[in-house]
């Protein structure tokens, strides 16, 4: 790697804390959703009002689509970087030493937790475990791909289909090469193919449901990197992107129900490239300069991951202290978000960055 490359390369990784504190925000609201799915369905009392899935406002799911989109954003770079002929495990080396070993952990965790439940009679919500199911959970080729998703530490699926939208990005640069086309194309039409595999609820290999959503918000991501590097709107994508954001907010305080439907669409298309837009300006960039922001948003990978384990460590400890809980208060809520980010840091800390360091290490030398 040369000086300049070097040099390009640090400020590429320099983080940017409007963005992170998005990812923070996102994080939050999934460990939410999934408390309230999981621990407390029937809903969470917020002073004496029940916050339900009904009265809850804004589909926490769609949050997942936040970071697909910005994960297609911060790809764009790599672009060039294929077409200077990086192979195929050059590009995807990193992010599997990233991702596996996590996958791995989050699945004996749940396997190990959800066995120990199901042995005392309780009730968990996904018991399909195989030994197949275990590796292919491990390996993280469930969800979107050619297999059956065992929904072996369920939530994982944005995983899955996330090492799918890499794969599906590098053949698409590199064909686009070989073929003379502008990779463009090949992106945009993986957003058609997307949102197809979402309207149409489709459940085909490689073309299911959930990967439709991956495709959609991803290859939207990209796009969304390629116009604004490319473009200068100057002011203008301010402008509309704080305009996208206050008809979004409006319409949920006014008319929820008309967000029903193609709720995902508006968030990948709409909402989600209005927050990067604002994040990576000037003034956003200055008023979320603290540092703080970007190491609490590393460990919000590891807290994803292991969130669901960390529901059911927290019925197996109640289950053997002997107590019996009820969830539905938001002292409880508040902390269960507290213990998931404990855990996540301590799997940051003990798994993901060493493997980071090693690979940054690697490819330095």
């Amino acid at each position: 790697m040369t000086d300049m490359e070097k040099v390009c390369e640090k400020k590429r990784q320099e983080r940017n804390g409007a963005l992170d504190l998005i990812r923070i925000i996102a994080c939050t609201g999934i460990l939410y959703l999934h408390y309230r799915t999981y621990l407390s369905p029937d809903g969470v009392l917020w002073g004496d009002t029940l916050i339900t899935a009904e009265n809850s406002g804004i589909d926490l799911r769609c949050f997942v689509e936040v970071f697909f989109v910005i994960s297609g954003y911060l790809i764009y770079p790599h672009i060039e970087r294929i077409k200077k002929k990086a192979g195929v495990l050059d590009f995807m080396r990193p992010r599997l030493w990233r991702i596996l070993p996590m996958l791995v952990l989050g699945t004996l965790l749940y396997q190990f937790l959800s066995w120990r439940l199901l042995a005392t009679g309780e009730a968990v919500s996904y018991t399909q475990s195989t030994l197949w199911g275990m590796i292919s959970s491990g390996l993280g080729v469930q969800e979107g791909w050619s297999f059956i998703n065992t929904h072996i530490n369920p939530e994982s699926w944005f995983l899955d289909v996330l090492l799918l939208c890499y794969l599906f990005f590098y053949i698409l640069v590199r064909l686009g090469e070989k073929t003379k086309i502008n990779c463009c194309w090949g992106f945009a039409f993986m957003v058609l193919l997307g949102a197809s595999c979402v309207s149409r609820e489709s459940e085909l290999p490689f073309l299911g449901y959930m990967a439709g959503r991956g495709y959609e918000a991803l290859f939207g991501g990209v796009l969304l990197a390629i116009f604004l590097k490319e473009k200068n709107t100057g002011k203008q994508k301010y402008v509309v992107s704080v305009i996208i954001l206050a008809v979004y907010l409006l319409y949920h305080i006014f008319a929820p129900w008309l967000l029903v439907f193609g709720k995902y669409y508006l968030m990948a298309f709409f909402v989600a490239p209005a927050l990067i837009v604002i994040a990576e300006s000037e003034t956003a960039k200055k008023c979320f300069h603290w540092k703080g922001y970007s190491s609490f948003a590393k460990i919000t990978f590891s807290t994803y991951v292991l969130h669901t384990c960390t529901l059911l460590g927290i019925r197996n400890l109640t289950q053997i202290i002997g107590i019996n809980v009820d969830y539905s208060h938001e002292a409880l809520l508040v902390a269960y978000i507290l213990i998931a980010y404990f855990c996540g840091t301590l799997a940051y800390f003990a798994v993901e960055r060493p493997l980071s360091s090693r690979i940054k290490r690697k490819n330095a030398g």
